[in-house]
């Protein structure tokens, strides 16, 4: 994951996930003001930052850094919209996603094609109505459609 941030005190900005808190530390002291952020997932933030804090959050990325939990992650940021409680929601797996759903009739075709809903006898496939099914998962589910797919919280 991308995640950069732009620090007044050095006037630069700081890739965090390549940079070396030892030196940045001693570059720029413990703490930083934040006054931008460009990320690949909807990362906020702006303000005074301890180091040991932006340490901490490049750790919890870290742990994310394979790329099909990256797009939960990216779901989960999207829908919530705070990165705490996006990382504590993924990090206790307290939500469904669906990779590549962008619309109801695909999230129908995602939950009968994945057995969801338990195995569907073949003469009675024509019958299904996958938009139906969607919309009533999307009416009735904590969740939304994101850039990365359906995210469902429990």
């Amino acid at each position: 994951m991308e995640l950069e941030i732009f620090i007044a005190e050095g006037n630069e900005w700081v890739d965090l996930m390549d940079v070396d808190f030892e030196e940045l530390r001693d570059k720029v002291g413990d703490c930083v003001y934040v006054s931008d952020v460009c990320s690949d997932f909807g990362m906020q933030m702006e303000g005074n930052f301890l180091i040991e804090d932006l340490e901490d959050i490049v750790g919890k990325l870290n742990e994310i850094d394979n790329g099909y939990a990256e797009e939960e992650f990216k779901a989960l940021m999207e829908y919530l919209g705070d990165f705490e409680e996006a990382y504590s929601t993924w990090e206790a797996g307290d939500f469904s996603y669906y990779p590549d759903v962008k619309d109801r009739e695909e999230l129908g075709y995602y939950v009968v094609d994945e057995g969801l809903w338990g195995e569907i006898p073949e003469n009675l496939i024509n019958y299904i109505d996958y938009e139906a099914i969607g919309r009533d998962i999307d009416l009735n589910a904590n969740g939304c459609f994101t850039e990365n797919g359906f995210i469902e919280l429990y």
